[in-house]
């Protein structure tokens, strides 16, 4: 028997369906599903792709997983179904649904450039208001490359995010189909002409004056800040919450790299200094994560915030802010938020 036959349980939504092997539904976190599916459905529509899209996702346990994919590989997708030990990996779903177009997907630069802008949350540690990342290497040495290399994936990403904000989704979906995977710099120079009406030269020139984001400020975050908010921040008086991370909830995700994510999405209505505090059920600071990251595209400088032991007091601007909560599976319980003006 064929080992993919061999699956435990299938899910299927509307452009995914998730294959089990040797894992169980209980396993995943309560809204895993959903939100690989909403995710899925929210790239099809910002690069126009055919709305009929569906794709294959093989959740495997370590056994199953092993040997499969590259060595040092976290995950992988093999003609167009991602392999992977967590989910939902946003990263590799990318993949899947770049591959079912014409042409099954981009030049190696911008296939995992977009797939990092459509990647999903990841802890940043971070609590500077604003800190430079360091990027290896340039695009123009990845331009042309047949297989991206890990240290230029970050690179990658922030390009796409630049070419989305610039140029628009669907030139960047046109820039995919045009440039062939074994691509030239002639190539990249005819496409860049046709389709951005600039030169390659002037572009890598504009490209140097995009603003340096982290990744979790660059990335798309689709389905995460999409939508009416969770709560409304008050300038004059305490707002509270509550989130559930017990990961049955269908409020939460993952585990992701063996922690349950949750997000939530908060409006300031103007700007304003305000605290977050979050309570665990014994009435104290509860002991997780939590990055805080504005809705706003990377040329915004979004602010990106995370708990640490010197405040959680900060400056918010007024728009849509992401709260990303980090759990560890065993702590499960119910959290209160509250929003304190100062």
């Amino acid at each position: 028997m064929n080992w993919r036959d061999e699956y435990t349980f299938a899910w299927e939504g509307e452009h995914v369906t998730v294959y089990g092997y040797e894992r169980a539904e209980a396993e995943v976190c309560g809204g895993s599903f959903e939100a690989l599916d909403q995710n899925s459905a929210a790239i099809i529509d910002l690069l126009r792709y055919d709305d009929s899209l569906h794709y294959d996702y093989y959740w495997m346990s370590q056994d199953v997983w092993d040997g499969r994919c590259p060595p040092g590989a976290i995950a992988c997708t093999s003609l167009g179904v991602p392999w992977t030990r967590s989910i939902p990996h946003m990263h590799e779903a990318a993949h899947a649904l770049s591959y079912l177009t014409p042409g099954h997907g981009c030049t190696s630069v911008l296939e995992e450039g977009l797939a990092e802008y459509f990647g999903g949350p990841r802890f940043h540690a971070d609590w500077n208001h604003w800190s430079s990342p360091e990027f290896e290497g340039t695009i123009s040495e990845f331009l042309t490359a047949v297989k991206l290399p890990g240290r230029g994936y970050e690179r990658a990403g922030h390009f796409a995010s630049f070419l989305v904000e610039a140029y628009g989704p669907e030139a960047v979906a046109s820039l995919c189909r045009t440039i062939p995977h074994f691509s030239t710099e002639e190539d990249w120079q005819d496409a860049t002409q046709a389709i951005l009406g600039v030169e390659l030269e002037h572009l890598l020139e504009e490209y140097g004056q995009y603003p340096l984001c982290h990744h979790q400020q660059y990335r798309a975050r689709l389905w995460e800040c999409a939508g009416e908010p969770d709560a409304v921040a008050d300038p004059h008086g305490e707002v509270v919450f509550e989130v559930s991370m017990d990961c049955h909830d269908p409020g939460t995700i993952g585990p992701l790299a063996g922690r349950i994510v949750a997000t939530r999405r908060i409006w300031f209505p103007e700007d304003m200094r305000a605290g977050v505090f979050v309570v665990g059920e014994d009435g104290e600071a509860a002991n997780l994560d939590f990055n805080l990251e504005e809705c706003a595209p990377c040329s915004a400088y979004p602010d990106l915030f995370a708990n640490t032991d010197l405040t959680t007091v900060f400056n918010f601007r007024a728009g849509m802010y992401e709260l990303i909560l980090y759990s560890e599976p065993e702590e499960s319980e119910s959290l209160v938020i509250r929003l304190v003006p100062f």
